[in-house]
């Protein structure tokens, strides 16, 4: 059996890093469908407004956004 030392910060970093090119990687396909459909406006108002985000969100990607309880 193989055993390596587990380093919980470097985890965690990973975890962050990977979290947020996740959350970059979504917000960018978001905003190519709002101006496929040209629908620039909700992109202007999506920038501002985090709960309007959400609703996007929520509208085009309903199976990568966690419902929050």
């Amino acid at each position: 059996m193989l055993f390596t030392e587990y380093n919980e910060e470097a985890h965690i970093n990973h975890v962050k890093k990977s979290s947020f090119e996740s959350g970059i990687d979504i917000m960018s396909e978001l905003y190519i469908k709002l101006e496929e459909q040209n629908r620039l406006g909700d992109y202007s108002k999506a920038v501002k407004n985090p709960n309007f985000r959400n609703q996007l969100l929520k509208e085009f990607f309903p199976e990568k956004v966690q419902n929050k309880r």
